[in-house]
């Protein structure tokens, strides 16, 4: 049979178009996830008010109309001013404490109470959950509003752990439950769900743009949803796993994280016990929100037990994180430098560096404790390193409160600053800072 050439072009065109259609979107795709287009920076909601209670602590908690709990907004500077900002995550925000307690309020207290010749202000622009890339873009698009001499940035061992997980797509064990409870309740065709499957970062930035901005949540919501406005999270959803599926998705995430035969060991030694301590989380209902930590704990002590030992020791897995990491810092030091300001970077260290008890209470639920990370410098060293080589002051409060540990810093349970812990950082970072305030 000899076919018309003229109907094969006409076939052809077609069918080149749609895998050119195809390559650009995978091509699209590929740029999305290479740049991170998706990225939003963290910020709490905006003009908030608040009292946050959990069993070691309750607080008010207001912010401001751009979602921080700094109290004044970006205005012009006055003559005889000095003005700090300082970026980080709930450990600047000062999570747990008064306003009035966190260190760059009282930092501001003590530059005032030292020099009267003129007036300082440090303005708080701590987000909790925050990491280096939020950082940055916070002081350029609010940061640098406030016109800034000195710009601090408070850096903690988990903010390597939160960029492998946000920005590098490696996910964490919590991450891959809810993946696998989302797939459940996912009622669409499989010809409706292939676009994500096929082209997941290309999805979601167009998804992103898309739809419309989410409601308020109001007094007529679940108890759940309450729970999860009161602590600016999306609401988690309704407990929608039947229980017969729940050894399976604990199975199926422990396979992922090469951890399956200790699991099947603890399920054969606890059985329903353990899974009735996970239930909240296995059943879809468990989120960030809630007060109590122990179904969270548990889970991760048996598929992630050294995760949080990693943060601290930064075995060679962690390498494009840190290395991130240090992009984002020092072009954060380009930012500050060409609106006239000078960068110091602070290393707030994480509650298991500093006291034995932070281990105790975490080794209750399985994750393993390491007692180098009481010890170890590793991670502060290289970042002394890079502050060194980029000419960017590191302010390390390790020894400081090391060696007063006993005054009882941190909150156990909760992990972040008491008051004291608080008063200790500012009282350093106010010595350290005099070398490159303005004179």
């Amino acid at each position: 049979m000899i076919i018309n050439g003229r109907i094969v072009r006409r076939l052809a065109s077609p069918a080149l178009a749609g895998v050119s259609v195809l390559a650009g979107l995978f091509v699209a795709d590929w740029a999305v996830k290479r740049w991170d287009l998706n990225f939003a920076p963290m910020r709490s909601r905006a003009n908030d008010d608040r009292v946050l209670t959990r069993p070691e602590f309750s607080v008010r908690v207001t912010t401001n109309a751009l979602g921080f709990r700094e109290p004044r907004l970006p205005a012009p500077k006055p003559p005889g001013t000095v003005r700090i900002v300082v970026l980080g995550d709930s450990f600047t925000q000062g999570y747990g404490v008064d306003e009035s307690d966190a260190y760059p309020r009282r930092l501001e207290a003590l530059l005032g109470a030292s020099d009267r010749s003129r007036s300082y202000e440090v303005i708080n622009l701590g987000v909790p959950g925050a990491c280096p890339p939020d950082y940055l873009y916070n002081l350029r698009e609010v940061g640098l509003a406030y016109h800034p001499d000195v710009v601090v940035v408070g850096v903690m061992a988990n903010d390597v752990g939160d960029i492998d997980v946000r920005h590098l797509g490696h996910p964490s064990a919590l991450e891959v439950l809810q993946d696998l409870q989302k797939a459940r309740v996912d009622h669409r065709p499989s010809w409706k769900r292939l676009p994500s499957l096929v082209w997941p970062a290309l999805y979601n930035f167009v998804g992103d743009r898309a739809r419309p901005l989410k409601a308020e949540l109001t007094d007529s919501d679940t108890a759940l949803a309450r729970a999860a406005a009161d602590a600016d999270l999306p609401a988690p959803p309704r407990p929608t796993v039947p229980r017969e599926l729940w050894r399976g998705d604990l199975l199926a995430v422990a396979s992922r994280f090469d951890r399956r035969p200790q699991v099947e060991a603890a399920l054969a030694g606890q059985g329903d016990e353990l899974i009735g301590r996970l239930a909240p989380l296995l059943a879809g209902g468990w989120s960030f929100v809630f007060p109590d930590w122990r179904p969270y704990f548990t889970f991760m002590g048996l598929v992630q037990p050294d995760i949080y030992a990693d943060g601290v020791l930064l075995p060679p897995k962690y390498d494009a994180a840190w290395n991130m990491m240090i992009a984002d810092l020092r072009q954060i030091d380009v930012v500050a430098r060409r609106a006239g300001a000078r960068m110091v970077i602070v290393f707030i260290p994480a509650a298991f560096q500093v006291t034995p008890a932070e281990w105790q209470y975490l080794e209750k639920y399985g994750i393993r404790g390491d007692e180098r990370t009481l010890t170890d410098t590793a991670f502060v060293d290289r970042l002394k390193e890079f502050g060194a080589a980029a000419g960017i002051p590191v302010v390390d409060l390790l020894p400081t409160l090391r060696s007063q540990a006993n005054r009882r810093l941190y909150f156990v349970r909760d992990g972040h600053w008491r008051p004291k812990g608080h008063a200790l950082a500012a009282t350093s970072l106010a010595g350290a800072l005099s070398a490159v305030l303005p004179q």
